[in-house]
């Protein structure tokens, strides 16, 4: 029976890959580029892509955009772009929230306040195995089976324990859950030494969907049970889930409800996997605390197994071969055509005055969204035949890095899209589910 499933490939429906558009404004540019991007990298680490010989995916995708009801207007690109667009309002009402503090502060957690809370709606989407939930501003380098092998196969049968085996864990110690209902990537960037618990990445969810896992966030948010502050006191249930960027927010939350609302390493379900944050949604940023005091030197990851205070793998120095995925937070965005800071107050540009990243690697990764903005243009001309596709090709600045799309910094040449995306053609296309 074993050998059956090993040699079965999965029937069933694919992996869906989600986008949220949380906030946005008049002008689509850098999220329009940054959605068809996105695409293209699922596209092409996919089953979908029959050109690449090199391709060993073996799982297709649906694609999907949770659009806040604020944004509305820009669901008809999406839709165009290939997503199924979903426009969703906040799953709750701010006044609802019973606990005083999580509701006088929601709106102020980053990035977007409670709006940003419209991503656990793909906890909806149940009709899939497995949802992955992503920041726009990520993009796919290698295709992710692995994590699907090790979510669908049983434990008894060699797929899942080559999955395993080829899976890198940020805990290696840790117990393997009986059932894996999550992956989870740390931002250990953003913690301190002593600080026991280190927010979940939130441009990074891949999860087993549950309406029920859905109805138990929303309750927790609206218990409220949260607070503010730095210690091991505080976020939500007083247990140091908080003091981060985003400790209100999803970052705060999705920690809080797999590290401690459903333990998950022991338990049946709600079992989740902690992923190596320098492979799986790669931000490239230092793990090191480099201030001045009695813990300058030292591992922002908090030790809960023992050896782990000596285990602080240097982001800034993976080899790109490695990285699956990449999340443009430190290195910033693409669109940006973002330089080196000369001055500490420079935060538009990239951050190599403090240590935080290292630019040589971050310019290697913001190559990799360049090269697949070539291969995505290539494929839509040779798609539609349009040559006006090509005509954005005329960037002369840092070529090594932005390959011709850029004119200078923050002067970024927008792709020229088949008029199809940006007009339609009929108004039922655009229409949100």
């Amino acid at each position: 029976a074993s050998a059956a499933i090993d040699n079965q490939e999965w029937q069933g429906a694919p992996p869906a890959y989600v986008i949220s558009l949380v906030q946005c404004s008049t002008d689509p540019t850098g999220f329009l580029d940054a959605a068809a991007i996105f695409l293209h990298s699922v596209w092409k680490n996919s089953n979908a892509n029959p050109a690449n010989p090199n391709n060993t995916a073996r799982y297709g995708y649906a694609a999907y955009a949770i659009v806040h009801r604020q944004c509305d207007h820009h669901a008809p690109l999406l839709q165009r772009l290939g997503y199924t667009t979903l426009v969703r309002d906040t799953p709750f009402q701010r006044s609802q929230i019973r606990g005083t503090e999580l509701r006088n502060s929601i709106e102020r957690a980053l990035c977007c306040g409670s709006a940003e809370y419209i991503k656990l709606y793909a906890y909806t989407l149940t009709d899939h195995p497995v949802v992955l939930h992503f920041d726009l501003d990520c993009i796919i380098l290698q295709p992710l089976d692995e994590l699907f092998d090790a979510m669908l196969y049983p434990p008894t049968s060699l797929r899942y324990q080559r999955a395993m085996a080829s899976i890198a864990l940020e805990r290696r110690a840790d117990p393997i859950p009986k059932r894996i209902d999550a992956y989870l990537s740390m931002d250990y960037s953003l913690n301190w030494p002593w600080h026991r618990e280190a927010p979940a990445q939130g441009g990074w969810l891949v999860i087993r969907p549950s309406h029920d896992v859905f109805d138990e966030y929303i309750n927790i948010v609206l218990e409220g049970n949260w607070t503010g502050g730095f210690n091991n006191d505080a976020g939500w249930g007083h247990l140091g889930y908080g003091g981060w960027i985003g400790s209100a927010a999803i970052q705060g939350i999705v920690a809080y409800y797999y590290g401690h609302y459903h333990r998950g390493t022991t338990s049946e379900t709600h079992g989740y996997v902690e992923l190596d944050v320098c492979r799986y949604n790669q931000i490239g940023a230092d793990m090191i605390y480099r201030r001045a005091g009695d813990s300058n030197g030292q591992c922002k990851k908090y030790a809960r197994n023992a050896g782990e205070e000596y285990d602080c793998t240097d982001c800034r120095g993976t080899d790109v071969a490695l990285v699956k995925s990449v999340h443009y937070c430190a290195c910033k965005k693409p669109w940006g055509c973002p330089v080196a800071r000369e001055k500490p107050r420079e935060r538009h540009r990239i951050d190599v005055l403090s240590g935080l990243v290292d630019l040589t690697t971050c310019n290697i990764l913001l190559r990799e969204w360049f090269l697949l903005r070539r291969e995505y243009e290539d494929r839509m001309y040779q798609e539609s035949g349009d040559a006006n596709i090509l005509s954005s090709r005329r960037g002369k600045f840092k070529q090594d890095v932005f390959l011709d799309y850029c004119e200078g910094e923050g002067k970024y040449i927008p792709i020229v899209h088949p008029k199809e995306v940006l007009t339609g053609e009929a108004e039922a296309a655009a229409a949100a589910v």
